[in-house]
C-alpha cells in the first residue's frame, strides 16, 4: 500500500496477533512509529492480545501506555492488559493494574471476575461480583458466566444458587451460554441431580449443553445414563461434535461393551471424524480396554495427525497387557520426532522387565524427568514389582529433600512388604499433609506388627484431620478384629461403615466382613451378608466356605462349594485349600480325596505344597497312614519338614488309639475291682482297721508294696508305730521281715517321717513362741490399742458389741485351712500318728489363743459386765465345771474352733482343765478327719485290705449328736446359776 494510515497499521497488528506472530506484530508496530504515527488504544490492545507476547513485552507496552496517557484515557488498554496478565498467570500484576485504572468498564469488571475464577480465587471472584452489583451497572451474560465458572465445591453451592436466582431475576435464564454455565456450576458443586433436573428444564439447548451434562454423567460414574442422553440428543436433532464423540466413547470404555463402542465408532466415521486425533485417541483407548489390540492399533494408524496423547493411549493399551511391544512403540515414537512426556514413561514402565527398567531409567534421566513425581512413582513401583527393592528404596536415600506424598507411600508399601514396619512409620511420620493412602499404609503396618491399639489410635487421628476412611481403611480395621476374634469391635466397625457411607460396602469389604464374622464365631452374620450381596466373586464364596468350616458346618460348606461350581465359578487353589481344610476338620476322607482328584482332572490345577499339607493331615488324622504315605510318594516335588511332621503326628495318634483299645478291657476290670473294694469298705464295718505306711511309701510301686506285705509277719507292729520304737525294735522287726534291702529302705522311710514330724513340731513351737514373744514385748502398745478399741465399742453401744462379735467371728476364717491340713496328716502319716500330731498341735494353738484372750481381754470384759449378776453367776458356773464344758463343746464339729479359743479365755475356766478338755474333745474330730485322709491314701495305693469301716462316719455322726448334748448341758448350767441368784 502506498497510502498507509493508522487504521491499516492497526489492522495488520491485530492480524499478526491473532495468528500468534508476535514478532510480525512488533515489526508492524515499529514501522508505524517510524512513519510518525502515535499508537492508539487499538494499536496497544491489538498487540497485547497476542497469545505469544511475554511478560517483558507486556511491561514495555504498559509503560508506553502510561507515558502517552492511553492507560488513563479509557478502559480499553487496561482491559487488554488484564487479559495479558491473566494468560501469563500474573494475578498480582493484574490486580495492581486493575486498581490503578481510573476508568473501568463492564468488560473490565468481567475480565477481572473471569481472571479470579480461572485461577481458583473464589472469594475474590465473589467479592468483585458483589462490588459490581453495588455499582448498579447493567450486568451482561459474560458477568454471570465469569462468576459461575469460578464456583467449584460443595461450599460454593449456596452462593451458586443465589447467582441462579439473580439470573432468573435479571432475565438471563433463556441465554444458552448462561444456562450452560449454570449446568456446569451444579456439576462442579457435586450435585449432579440438580444439574440433571435443571438441564431437563432448559428452554434452549445447544451442543455445549448436551456435552456438559453427558460429560458430567460420565465422570460421575453413570456411563449408561450418559449414553441415554447421547441417544436423546440425536433424537432431538442436535448434531454431535468432536467433544461429544470423545465423551461418549469414554463412556463405552467404562462399560467395556464392544458393540456399543463399535456403534459410536460407526457414527463417527459417518460424520467424518474417524481421522480426528482426539476421537482417534479415544477409540484407541476403548479398543485396548476391550482387549482388542489389533483394532486399537488400526485406529491409531488411521489418525491423520498423531500427537503425544494418541501415542500414550496406544502404549497404555499394550502396557496394561504386559506386552513387550511398548518398548518398540517408544522407539518408533522417538524416531518420528515425538517427545515422550511423564504419562508416556508411566505407561511403558508398567510392562517393563528388569533389563528394560535400567535403560528406561537412563532415558528418563537424560530427558530430565527423574524428579517428576509421576515418573518417579511409576519407576519405584516398577522396581518393586520386578524385585529390585533396593533400587526402589534408593530414591528415598538419594533424595536431598523430603519425598512427596505419593513416592513416600510407595516406599512405605515396600517397607511393609519386607516387614520393616518401623521404617514405614519413620518415613510417613514426617509428611505434613498425608492422604488417605498414607493413613491406610500406617494402619496396615501397625496391624501386621501386632500394634492393634495403635491401629485405632491412628483411625482417631485420621478422623480428627477430616480425612474419612475408605474401603481399604475398613479392610485393615476388620482384619485386626479378625486377628483379635473380637466380635463387639467388628460389629462397631461394621456400623461405622454403614454410618460413613453404605456404598463403601462393596464386594471387597463384604468379603472381609464375611471372614471377620466367621472367625469371631458369628456364622449367621456371615451368611446374612453373603445372601444380601448382589455382586459376588470367587473370593466371596471362598470366604463363606472357610467361615462355615471353621464353625463346624462342614456339610453346609460342601453344599456351598457345589453351588459355587453350579453357578459357573471356577475354584482356584485357595478355594481348594479352604474346602480341604473343611474336610480335614470334619474327617470327610472320601469327599476330600474326590475333590483332590477333581482339582487336577476337572480344573487343571496342579497341587501345591499347601494342598498336600491338608490332604496328608486329613488322611493321617483318620488313620489312613498307608494312603498318606502313598500320596507323599506321588508328589512331584520333595516333601518338606511339615509334611513329615504331620504324618508322624498322625502315626503317633493312631498307635495311641490302638493301645487305648487294647487296654480298655483291663481298665474296665480294674474299675470293677475298685467298685467292689469300695463296697466292702462301706458294708464291712467290723473289719479291723489297717494302719497305713508312712508318706514315702506312696512312691513305692505296686509290686514293692505287695512284696512288703507278703514279707511282714502277722505279729509285727504297724509301720507307723515302728517310728517310735528304738533301734532294737527296728532291728527285731527288720529281722522278722528278712532282707537287708527292705530293712534299709524302711529305715530310711521311718527316719524321713520322723524328721518331718519333728520339723513340723519345731515350726509350730517357733510360730507360737514368736507370737507370744511379740505379745510380751509390745504388751503396752497392745494394751493401748485395746483401750482405744474398747472405747470405740462402748461409744456405739449395742452396735459396737455386735461389731466386736463380728470381728471375732471373722477370725474363724483362720480355721478353714485346718481341715485340708488335718486330712493331709492322715494321707501322709497314717491314722494314729496323724491324730496324735493334729491333736497336740491343735491343743497348743488353742492354749496360746486362750492365754492371749485371758491376758489382754479378761479384765476389760469384767469391767464391761460389772454389776451384771446373771452374767457373773453363769461365768462362775462354767468355771467350776470347766473341764466338762470344754470337753463337750470341743466334741462338736459345728461350733467354731478359733472363736472358741478366744471366748474360753474370756471366762473363768482354769488353764489346766481347759488344756485337758480341749485335747480330749478334739481327739474324735481329729480322728475323723485324719481317717478320711488315710482313706484317700488307701485308695491311692489301691489296697484292697484296707478297712475304713464305719468308724470315721460314725465318729462324725456322734460329733453331731454331742453338739446337741453340749448345748443342753451348758443351757442347764446357765439356768441353775440364774435360779440360785433369784
Amino acid at each position: 500500500m502506498a497510502d498507509r494510515n493508522l487504521v491499516s497499521f492497526n489492522s495488520m497488528i491485530s492480524a499478526y496477533s491473532k495468528c500468534g506472530d508476535v514478532w510480525g506484530a512488533w515489526d508492524v508496530f515499529s514501522v508505524m512509529r517510524g512513519y510518525g504515527f502515535l499508537p492508539t488504544p487499538f494499536s496497544l490492545a491489538g498487540l497485547l492480545s497476542c497469545q505469544a507476547l511475554d511478560i517483558c513485552g507486556g511491561g514495555q507496552l504498559q509503560s508506553l501506555a502510561i507515558k502517552n496517557g492511553l492507560f488513563y484515557a479509557d478502559a480499553f488498554v487496561g482491559t487488554a492488559l488484564l487479559g495479558l496478565y491473566g494468560r501469563l498467570g500474573r494475578v498480582s500484576e493484574a490486580v495492581q493494574a486493575f486498581e490503578d485504572m481510573p476508568k473501568k468498564s463492564l468488560v473490565t469488571w468481567n475480565s477481572m471476575i473471569s481472571l479470579y475464577a480461572y485461577h481458583g480465587l473464589v472469594k475474590d471472584c465473589m467479592r468483585s461480583f458483589r462490588e459490581l452489583l453495588r455499582l448498579e451497572a447493567s450486568l451482561s451474560d459474560c458477568s454471570f458466566v465469569g462468576v459461575l465458572s469460578g464456583l467449584a465445591g460443595e461450599l460454593d453451592l449456596e452462593f451458586g444458587q443465589q447467582i441462579h436466582g439473580l439470573v432468573i431475576k435479571s432475565g438471563f435464564e433463556h441465554e444458552v451460554m448462561v444456562a450452560n454455565s449454570l449446568v456446569n456450576m451444579y456439576v462442579n458443586c457435586v450435585n449432579i441431580c440438580i444439574a440433571e433436573n435443571f438441564f431437563k428444564g432448559m428452554h434452549v439447548t445447544d451442543v455445549v449443553s448436551w456435552n456438559t451434562i453427558i460429560g458430567a454423567l460420565e465422570k460421575d460414574g453413570s456411563p449408561l445414563k450418559a449414553l441415554d442422553f447421547f441417544f436423546q440428543m440425536s433424537r432431538d436433532g442436535v448434531k454431535p461434535n468432536q467433544t461429544t464423540f470423545v465423551i461418549t466413547i469414554a463412556s463405552c470404555s467404562s462399560l467395556q461393551i464392544p458393540i456399543l463402542g463399535e456403534y459410536i465408532h460407526a457414527k463417527a466415521i459417518k460424520k467424518g471424524f474417524d481421522s480426528d486425533v482426539f476421537i482417534g485417541s479415544a477409540l484407541v483407548d476403548f479398543y485396548a480396554k476391550c482387549d482388542k489390540l489389533v483394532e486399537s492399533h488400526q485406529c491409531f494408524d488411521g489418525i491423520y495427525e498423531k500427537n503425544v496423547v494418541s501415542w500414550n493411549a496406544l502404549i497404555m493399551g499394550y502396557g496394561s497387557k504386559s506386552c513387550s511391544t511398548c518398548a518398540s512403540l517408544l522407539l518408533d515414537m522417538l524416531k518420528l520426532g515425538y517427545r515422550p512426556n511423564e504419562y508416556t514413561f508411566s505407561a511403558i514402565l508398567k510392562s517393563s522387565d528388569a533389563i528394560e527398567l535400567q535403560q528406561l531409567h537412563s532415558l528418563i534421566i537424560r530427558m530430565g524427568y527423574e524428579h517428576n513425581l509421576h515418573v518417579m512413582s511409576s519407576l519405584m513401583t516398577s522396581f518393586a514389582k520386578n524385585g529390585l527393592l533396593l533400587d526402589a528404596l534408593a530414591f528415598v536415600k538419594d533424595c536431598d529433600r523430603p519425598l512427596a506424598v505419593v513416592p513416600s507411600n510407595i516406599a512405605a508399601g515396600i517397607y511393609n512388604r519386607v516387614g520393616q514396619y518401623n521404617e514405614t512409620l519413620k518415613l510417613l511420620s514426617v509428611l505434613e499433609e498425608p492422604d488417605i493412602v498414607t493413613w491406610n499404609i500406617l494402619i496396615a503396618a501397625c496391624a501386621r506388627n501386632g500394634d492393634y491399639k495403635e491401629v485405632f489410635e491412628l483411625l482417631q487421628r485420621m478422623l480428627m484431620t477430616r480425612i474419612y476412611p475408605d474401603n481399604y481403611t475398613f479392610v485393615g480395621l476388620l482384619s485386626v478384629c479378625s486377628k483379635l476374634s473380637n466380635l463387639d469391635l467388628g460389629c462397631s466397625i461394621h456400623g461405622l461403615i454403614i454410618k460413613t457411607d453404605i456404598n463403601l460396602c462393596d464386594t471387597f469389604v463384604c468379603n472381609v466382613l464375611i471372614d471377620m464374622y466367621g472367625k469371631c464365631g458369628c456364622i449367621k452374620s456371615s451368611v446374612k451378608i453373603f445372601d444380601e450381596m448382589t455382586d459376588r466373586n470367587l473370593i466371596t464364596w471362598t470366604s463363606l466356605i472357610s467361615a462355615l468350616g471353621v464353625n463346624g458346618y462342614s456339610q453346609e460348606a460342601l453344599e456351598r462349594f457345589r453351588q459355587m461350581e453350579f453357578l459357573g465359578f471356577k475354584p482356584d487353589s485357595v478355594a481348594f485349600i479352604s474346602i480341604f481344610t473343611v474336610c480335614k476338620h470334619a474327617g470327610l476322607v472320601k469327599e476330600g480325596m474326590e475333590l483332590f482328584r477333581r482339582m487336577k482332572s476337572d480344573y487343571g490345577i496342579e497341587p501345591k505344597m499347601d494342598h498336600y499339607h491338608c490332604m496328608v493331615d486329613l488322611l493321617a488324622r483318620n488313620g489312613k497312614l498307608k494312603e498318606a504315605k502313598k500320596l507323599i510318594a506321588s508328589m512331584a516335588f520333595p516333601p518338606d519338614a511339615l509334611i513329615w511332621r504331620i504324618f508322624l503326628e498322625g502315626s503317633k495318634r493312631s498307635r495311641t488309639v490302638e493301645k487305648a483299645e487294647k487296654k480298655k478291657p483291663l481298665k474296665e476290670g480294674a474299675a470293677l475291682s475298685r467298685r467292689k473294694n469300695f463296697a466292702r469298705l462301706i458294708f464291712r464295718p467290723n473289719k479291723r482297721f489297717h494302719f497305713v505306711k508312712p508318706c514315702s511309701s506312696l512312691r513305692q510301686s505296686k509290686k514293692q508294696q505287695q512284696q512288703s506285705l507278703q514279707k511282714t509277719p502277722p505279729n509285727a507292729p504297724p509301720q507307723s508305730l515302728r517310728w517310735f520304737l528304738g533301734p532294737k525294735g527296728d532291728s527285731d522287726a527288720d529281722a522278722n521281715v528278712g532282707g537287708n534291702g527292705d530293712a534299709e529302705e524302711q529305715g530310711i522311710q521311718g527316719d524321713t517321717a520322723l524328721k518331718g514330724t519333728l520339723l513340723a513340731g519345731v515350726l509350730l513351737v517357733g510360730v507360737v513362741g514368736g507370737f507370744a514373744t511379740v505379745g510380751f514385748i509390745y504388751k503396752d502398745q497392745i494394751n493401748a490399742f485395746l483401750n482405744q478399741f474398747s472405747t470405740f465399742i462402748e461409744g456405739y453401744g449395742p452396735a459396737g458389741y455386735a461389731l466386736f462379735i463380728a470381728v471375732y467371728a471373722g477370725l474363724e476364717i483362720l480355721a478353714i485351712p485346718a481341715i485340708p491340713l488335718t486330712m493331709s496328716a492322715g494321707l501322709l502319716f497314717g491314722s494314729v500318728i496323724g491324730t496324735i500330731i493334729v491333736s497336740i498341735s491343735g491343743t497348743v494353738a488353742a492354749s496360746v489363743a486362750f492365754l492371749i484372750a485371758r491376758y489382754f481381754a479378761r479384765e476389760r470384759i469384767l469391767k464391761l459386765v460389772e454389776g451384771n449378776k446373771k452374767f457373773l453367776a453363769i461365768d462362775k458356773a462354767i468355771g467350776e465345771n470347766g473341764f466338762r464344758v470344754v470337753t463337750l463343746l470341743r466334741l462338736s464339729p459345728l461350733l467354731p474352733f478359733s472363736l472358741g479359743n478366744y471366748l474360753y479365755g474370756l471366762t473363768s475356766v482354769k488353764f489346766v482343765p481347759y488344756v485337758l478338755g480341749s485335747w480330749l474333745g478334739m481327739l474324735p474330730g481329729s480322728w475323723a478327719y485324719v481317717s478320711a485322709g488315710a482313706f484317700g491314701r488307701a485308695i491311692i495305693q489301691d489296697e484292697s485290705e484296707f478297712g475304713f469301716g464305719g468308724n470315721g462316719i460314725l465318729t462324725l455322726g456322734l460329733g453331731l449328736l454331742v453338739t446337741a448334748v453340749a448345748a443342753a448341758y451348758v443351757t442347764q448350767l446357765a439356768k441353775d446359776a440364774v435360779k440360785d441368784i433369784e
